[in-house]
Parts: C-alpha cells; structure tokens; sequence
C-alpha cells in the first residue's frame, strides 16, 4: 500500500492494520527480553515456595500462563514495563519502517511519549482486560485537538479467542466519548475507564500474527 493511501485509510477509519511491516526476525531480540523476564518472575516464585514447576518446557506463548494457574489465576502485576525498557525497545520505536509509516501520518517531526507498556493478557482474567477507551480521554482533553499516534505490537498471534484488539472505525472523527470511572478490578486502566453501548458491528478485530 502506498503511503498516500495509508493517510487516506488512517484519516477515514483512525488506524491501520500493518502486517509485514517490519520483519520477523528483527524481534528476536525483543522476545528474548520477554523470555528472561518470565523466567526470571517464574524461579523466584519458585524459590518463595509459591509453585511448584517453572515450566521452563513450555513455549513463551504459553509458560506465563501454566505459572499463573498455578498461583490459582491471581497475578499481583498486571503490565510488565520495567521489563522492558532496553535497548531492543528503543531500536523498535526507532525503526526505519515504523518511522517512515509516522511521518506521513504527523509529518518529520516526531516525538515518543515515553509511554510504553508490556501486557500479558492470561486466560480467565478479566483483570487483564482493557475495556473499550480512547486514549485522548486520559491523556488529557487538548490531545482531542492534536494527533498521537498509539502503537500496537502483539508479541503472539492474536485472533478474537484469545483476546485481539477492536477498533471503532470513524470514531475520532467525533467528539470524545463519554467514559465512565468504574473503579472496577476487572479492567486494566487505571480508574476502570469504559464507553458504554458501543457498536459491536462496527468495530474490526485486529487480527495479527506475532509482530505484525
């Protein structure tokens, strides 16, 4: 797709599913980062007598999952950050591909938030859910007038059993929904932020392999 129309297709639905955007290969580092820091978190549960199997057998995919069963379905941390923050991180926010895509949607100067978040989402969980949002809500009323990009990388294929990511097409073109503070446990953001009655219908499920 030309660069042309990906502005065309980002101004009209308000996202962009990119797939083969950049290689495969290329988050090999990034993973490796993840993986050390499951078994990291896994050994030392292990040591506090917490488990009794670090699964270190076990896929990356899928070893987070098989500890956390064993803690009874309970993790006290629900995004990872500080996991991390490394240079594999950085090289990926700098990506040539990624950069070039950045540019034609918010033109050559381009700045990172700083805002970044590792989120293992395990199965029967709904702690582990973000529930439907827009990010201008909590990033502050004056970003509804500028525009930041959010990036969305999963690190396993994604598809709508195991919890991809929705978008509500056309609706930044409106004014800023109105979100309710639930407070509620069972959502990831902080003060339990959700819009109500959105269209199901007219949402797309992002529905990516690993890295796309």
């Amino acid at each position: 797709m030309s660069l042309s129309r990906l502005q065309t297709q980002f101004n009209d639905k308000g996202f962009l599913l990119l797939r083969g955007l950049i290689e495969p290969e290329f988050f090999q580092g990034l993973l490796k980062c993840v993986a050390e820091a499951v078994d990291k978190r896994a050994r030392r549960l292990y040591e506090q007598g917490k488990i009794r199997d670090i699964h270190r057998d076990k896929p990356l995919g899928t070893r987070w999952q098989h500890v956390y069963a064993e803690m009874g379905n309970y993790q006290k941390r629900r995004s990872w950050d500080e996991d991390v923050l490394t240079k594999e991180l950085f090289d990926l926010m700098r990506h040539p591909a990624l950069l070039n895509v950045l540019e034609t949607l918010i033109g050559p100067e381009i700045q990172a938030t700083g805002m970044f978040a590792l989120r293992p989402k395990v199965p029967h969980d709904k702690r582990t859910e973000v529930l439907w949002h827009q990010d201008s809500h909590y990033l502050g009323e004056s970003t509804a007038e500028q525009l930041i990009v959010s990036t969305w990388i999963p690190l396993v294929d994604t598809d709508e059993k195991n919890g991809c990511m929705r978008m509500w097409s056309g609706s930044h073109k409106e004014k800023i929904k109105e979100h309710k503070d639930t407070y509620d446990e069972n959502n990831l953001l902080t003060r339990g932020q959700t819009v109500k009655n959105v269209p199901i219908e007219k949402t797309t499920p992002n529905i990516l392999k690993a890295g796309q």
